[in-house]
């Protein structure tokens, strides 16, 4: 729950309550209160009891003067600083290795001139503009620290060739205290200290000159004695600006934003203004209902969100599945059938492709679609492009093509492994997997990112079983709609034992010790599959014939020795 929606309840709740009823809250709080908040309560509960909410900070006019010529003071420094006629020391650090020694710091930093100190004297002024109330005064010197740059002379100026700002003086942990903090301390000062009509343009701007996104507006409104002003005004005006912005800092801060509305209305009406540059806004109404009689409303959304949403764009894909589980809820299985589809369409993968076929009852209806899919995937993703080619029982297809690299190393980013798992997965005969196809399986499953949790999301079904365990009852149900001929077994099975054969002599004659497991789960696997077909011995026969062709290499033979194989 967000801060307004918090205080807007706790008003409306605390307003119903007597005095002696608040007495009680306020008693039980204090009750189970953790010891170290316990004076901070008391501390309010102290300064509660000497002022009102009306009340201004408690200060002299001496106090407020003083504060005054520090900040002009402070300005004055700082356009020293910022003009380089104060500077940092810089040497490059020869302890420093990025292989050996990476946790050290590369480039060591003195400061002659007092510059560290003046920025932290800064960084204590503005804190106590925020104290004091001096926002006009408070809100420059804020400004000016996130624009400021710090020269450092020697190696990191030639190295770099770049001043230092604020956030690489906190990175290189020259300053002491939070980046955070600070910023939102700033953040606070610049929103008092400007008309309500400049804020937004304001704010967004400081964020970008600290270079700091993880600030979030809610945060600025925990700092300083007092509520911001007209902030209800100010939201609508803060998204309309942040919309006309790009990048994932302003789509964070767009999504937050939006989660402060308060009206539902102008909640979809925002998603649906910002749909093509901010789509996440859809997927973030989905998200935070929590009221079941709103199903029936949050399958609508959700249907309108993947009309207007393009089609490329990956969070479609999670949209897809939210509006999957309202329709669920609706028992509308022709919406999830479509929303299925259209996760696949948004973001193809194994997975979506995996749950549009298998959870429903109409893959014949969206056959040629996923197909249409597919085609797109050939340039894009080449790995994943003949994955659902097998799946779509296309296996001269496969093999020719997408099996075809005649070198026995580089197959990384080809099909070559995948194609040989695949298919003695598919010509295995059994229920229970050895401990070559186990493996094997195993590659699969995290190659393609197959994930139990994944697959059942948008079906209104929970995950019960592992993701290996799933995958195979998968491929098993999609086995009994296979047909292959004894001729096609018996010159798939020649092919894959050419193609482990070339695979094997080129890591061995390369000295490639790290794909020996691989290659002794290719030996054993295939093995497996003669032996599932009937021929009694010939997973150990067949283990024993590369023992004999690599007698010498000893890991080699130790990782076939992990697969069953018996000297």
């Amino acid at each position: 729950m967000n801060l307004p929606t918090f205080l807007r309840k706790s008003d409306e709740l605390t307003k119903q309550l007597s005095k002696d009823q608040l007495l009680a809250v306020i008693h039980e709080i204090a009750r189970t209160l953790p010891e170290h908040k316990r004076e901070i309560f008391l501390d309010t509960l102290t300064a509660a009891s000497q002022t009102t909410a009306t009340d201004s900070p408690k200060t002299t006019c001496d106090d407020h003067q003083q504060l005054l010529i520090e900040l002009k003071h402070n300005q004055e420094i700082l356009a020293e600083i910022n003009n380089g006629i104060r500077c940092l020391d810089s040497e490059y650090n020869e302890e420093w290795d990025d292989w050996y020694n990476s946790d050290a710091d590369e480039v060591l930093f003195s400061d002659s001139m007092g510059v560290l100190s003046e920025i932290e004297d800064t960084i204590r002024l503005i804190h106590k503009c925020i104290d004091l109330a001096v926002y006009k005064e408070g809100c420059e010197l804020a400004e000016t620290l996130s624009v400021l740059e710090i020269t450092a002379k020697g190696d990191y100026e030639d190295f770099c060739g770049e001043p230092l700002g604020i956030n690489d003086l906190y990175e290189h942990e020259l300053l002491s205290g939070s980046m955070e903090k600070t910023v939102r301390e700033c953040l606070y000062l610049e929103y008092q200290g400007n008309r309500l009509e400049d804020r937004a343009e304001e704010l967004l701007c400081m964020i970008h000159n600290f270079q700091c996104y993880s600030v979030r507006l809610e945060d600025v409104l925990q700092t300083g004695n007092f509520e911001l002003p007209e902030f209800e005004q100010f939201l609508p005006l803060w998204i309309e600006y942040l919309g006309t912005h790009s990048g994932m800092g302003v789509k964070i801060l767009l999504k937050e934003a939006q989660s402060m509305l308060q009206d539902e209305q102008q909640i979809l009406d925002t998603a649906r203004k910002y749909a093509n540059t901010c789509p996440e806004l859809y997927k973030q109404i989905l998200e935070q209902n929590s009221d079941p009689d709103k199903n029936q409303r949050m399958m609508s959304i959700g249907i309108e969100a993947l009309e207007r949403i393009s089609e490329n764009t990956k969070v479609r894909s999670e949209i897809a599945l939210l509006t999957a589980k309202y329709a669920c809820e609706n028992n509308q299985e022709s919406v999830c059938e479509y929303c299925w589809l259209e996760a696949f369409r948004s973001n193809p993968s194994l997975v979506h492709y995996l749950r549009l076929r298998f959870c429903g009852d109409n893959w014949e209806n969206n056959k040629r679609q996923a197909a249409k899919i597919c085609q797109g995937l050939y340039k894009t993703d080449n790995e994943l492009y003949f994955m659902l080619l097998f799946w779509n029982k296309e296996f001269d297809t496969v093999m020719a093509q997408g099996m075809s690299v005649r070198e026995s190393l580089g197959w990384s980013f080809t099909f070559m492994k995948e194609g040989i798992t695949s298919f003695l997965l598919l010509l295995y005969q059994g229920t229970d997997l050895p401990a070559g196809l186990s493996c094997l399986l195993n590659y699969i499953q995290q190659k393609y990112e197959f994930t139990a949790e994944e697959f059942y999301k948008g079906t209104g079904h929970t995950c019960t079983k592992n993701s290996t365990e799933l995958l195979w009852e998968i491929i098993c149900k999609w086995k009994q709609e296979v047909k292959i001929s004894n001729e096609d077994r018996i010159r798939w099975m020649n092919k894959i034992n050419q193609l482990i054969s070339l695979r094997v002599d080129g890591i061995m004659t390369a000295n490639r010790r790290k794909y020996y497991h691989e290659c002794a789960a290719f030996i054993s696997a295939y093995g497996e599959v003669k032996e599932s077909h009937g021929i009694i011995g010939e997973k150990n026969t067949f283990m024993a014939e590369y023992r004999k062709r690599y007698p010498r290499r000893s890991a080699f033979i130790q990782e076939l020795v992990k697969f069953g194989y018996v000297k």
